[in-house]
């Protein structure tokens, strides 16, 4: 009913006349928006939430039945760069939905970081750990060569002693040196960030004295050379009075009779003996302890000359002139000469004897009585050897 106010309401009447209409109520529109995200790249995408906007006054979530459900062509590999998320569907009896999308923005990694590390020979200390840097390790003197073998975010790159790796994960090998070997492993993000690793890996010194060749100027090594063997004869002849020596080492220093020589280079023993000369090779390893000895006794022969280089008598004449090839010889003396006197000379380590009686010195001089008529004289020269050459002097007086 209606009640007239105001005043001029009595001027006025109200009478009642019945009708019916129709009228269609619309259903009201709600924002179904995609909330923005963001990913570094080849991360798992991230969970996507769409927020709803435009209820009427008392209405809320619940007067939906079936949420909308925001989605993306986005994968985790995908590239960086910006990407929508789209919506789409939901249930509800008082409303309808406008779709908003969203953005997913995915970023560059900044993760510099390595996953892991393996070496393929030794260990690590201490073990890996991706928020540790430095690590050490050690080898044999038997290992040339080490391969890492390490594993980064997808995106980032690995250089190992500044070359770059292929591959993630990949392997790099480094030669080793004997002693300490720093070895670095920088990794790039894709963002450009870098973290470096370090390693050092040392390589133990060698423990090998062995020689791995013995050469010798003249005369010949018997037994042939080997490493193992370690004593050693030679024979030169009389007239070699030095005699040099190149010994080679592949991880050794080398003395010879205590005088450093190096590898491959020559060592002259001089002043050699007739019979035995022992000379001394020391070899000392690269870890400084191991050592071995080897021995070489050269024997030089005696000398076989036992010829006269000259002779000379205190009077008279010899006949023919002395030659040290010819063995017989003539002289004549007046009778007034009751003696001669011979002096030879022969190789210095030569003997001489005249008619059996041993001269001495070298050269030296021996007197021999002479009877009247022919006086025959003997003169034996006996080499160092043995060897044994006889002279025939003949004298008239």
């Amino acid at each position: 009913s209606f009640v007239l106010a105001g005043a001029d309401k009595d001027n006025y009447a109200i009478s009642n006349t019945n009708a019916t209409t129709t009228g269609n109520i619309e259903k009201a529109v709600l924002a179904a928006t995609a909330e923005n995200k963001q990913k570094v790249q080849n991360a798992v995408n991230p969970t996507f939430t769409v927020a709803i906007t435009g209820f009427v006054t008392g209405d809320d979530v619940s007067a939906i039945q079936m949420m909308p459900v925001a989605t993306t062509t986005v994968i985790q590999s995908t590239g960086v760069g910006t990407y929508p998320i789209t919506v789409s569907g939901g249930t509800t009896a008082n409303y309808t939905f406008n779709y908003i999308s969203g953005i997913l923005e995915i970023i560059p990694s900044a993760d510099a970081s390595l996953a892991s590390v393996g070496v393929s020979v030794g260990n690590l200390s201490p073990d890996f750990d991706p928020a540790v840097f430095s690590y050490t390790a050690a080898v044999s003197n038997t290992t040339t060569s080490i391969t890492f073998s390490p594993a980064a975010n997808s995106n980032a790159t690995i250089k190992i002693n500044g070359t770059s790796l292929s591959g993630n994960p990949a392997a790099g090998t480094v030669n080793l040196a004997v002693g300490s070997n720093t070895i670095t492993m920088e990794v790039t993000a894709q963002d450009g960030s870098i973290k470096t690793y370090t390693f050092v890996v040392t390589r133990a010194a060698s423990a090998d004295a062995s020689l791995t060749a013995l050469t010798l100027s003249t005369g010949t090594l018997s037994p042939a050379f080997a490493s193992g063997i370690t004593n050693y004869t030679a024979t030169v002849g009389n007239a070699v009075t030095s005699i040099t020596l190149i010994p080679t080492a592949a991880n050794a220093t080398v003395k010879v009779n205590g005088t450093s020589v190096a590898s491959g280079s020559g060592y002259v023993s001089a002043g050699l003996v007739v019979g035995n000369n022992t000379i001394t090779i020391v070899t000392t390893a690269q870890d400084g302890t191991t050592t071995k000895t080897y021995t070489l006794t050269v024997t030089r022969a005696a000398s076989a000359d036992a010829s006269l280089a000259s002779v000379s008598v205190n009077v008279g004449n010899l006949s023919p002139a002395f030659d040290p090839a010819v063995f017989s010889y003539t002289a004549t003396v007046s009778n007034a000469t009751t003696s001669i006197t011979f002096s030879p000379a022969a190789n210095r380590n030569a003997t001489i004897k005249i008619n059996g009686t041993s001269l001495s010195g070298n050269p030296a001089a021996g007197t021999v009585n002479l009877n009247v008529g022919a006086n025959t004289i003997t003169m034996e020269v006996t080499a160092q050897d043995g060897t044994v050459k006889t002279y025939t002097f003949v004298v008239t007086r």
